[in-house]
């Protein structure tokens, strides 16, 4: 496993790792700030760098904007009381644009 990619994000690190003898190697995840050495939690795997990297942008930006709307993220969901839950899959692979991702949260 090869970090490729990280970028701060919030309070959290997205992380691209590249792994070897995988099918779809670049894997995006999450790890804390508070635990740098941690290897965070898998959310998303694409075939090519570029598209995991592009990915960690599009994710960055809907979590900013969760937060800031009181969404935090929980077992590979954005949670808030009383809100339906986004899978963490929709932002990263649905096929929404910026305002319709922006609009799940603005509910």
């Amino acid at each position: 496993m090869t970090v490729v990619y990280q970028s701060p994000c919030f309070d959290v690190e997205l992380v691209v790792k590249k792994l070897e003898e995988d099918e779809l190697p670049y894997q995006v995840s999450i790890r804390s700030t508070k635990n740098p050495l941690g290897t965070g939690n898998t959310l998303g795997a694409y075939p090519t760098e570029e598209e995991a990297v592009r990915k960690t942008g599009m994710l960055c930006s809907f979590y900013s904007k969760a937060r800031e709307n009181g969404y935090y993220l929980r077992s590979g969901s954005f949670v808030k009381p009383d809100r339906n839950d986004i899978p963490v899959s929709l932002v990263l692979d649905g096929d929404l644009t910026g305002e319709q991702l922006d609009s799940l949260v603005m509910q």
